[in-house]
């Protein structure tokens, strides 16, 4: 069983370190796709892929948020990080070859791949 303090600890470093770097991440990631005018030059189909991974994100958080946390539930959110990565590897290789991806671009996508 964990000392309540501890489980304060972690929600605090959830909420109030991961979230923020994560929020702030994911704002330079818009950034960069701005500034490379995605609508213009990959189009609509990567816009399509970001709203998959976008997905892929959301269904672990709400279901983890809706249901029990299990050893079934645990095993979903593995299945769709596999898949989400997946996903990404097919957005870095189609959108490669159609517009410049900065090192700023890929050490974002680090970080967003690597905080949740």
């Amino acid at each position: 069983m964990t000392n309540p303090g501890e489980s304060q600890l972690v929600l605090y470093l959830i909420l109030y370190v991961l979230l923020p770097i994560w929020t702030i991440a994911g704002a330079l990631d818009w950034w960069c796709h701005r500034r490379t005018k995605i609508e213009e030059t990959s189009g609509l189909r990567e816009s399509i892929i970001h709203s998959i991974m976008g997905i892929q994100v959301g269904l672990p958080i709400i279901a983890c948020l809706v249901f029990e946390v299990n050893v079934l539930l645990m095993l979903f959110c593995f299945f769709v990080l596999i898949t989400h990565e997946y996903v990404a590897h097919q957005d870095i290789v189609y959108a490669t070859p159609l517009r410049r991806i900065s090192h700023l671009e890929t050490h974002v996508h680090s970080y967003l791949s690597t905080v949740p």
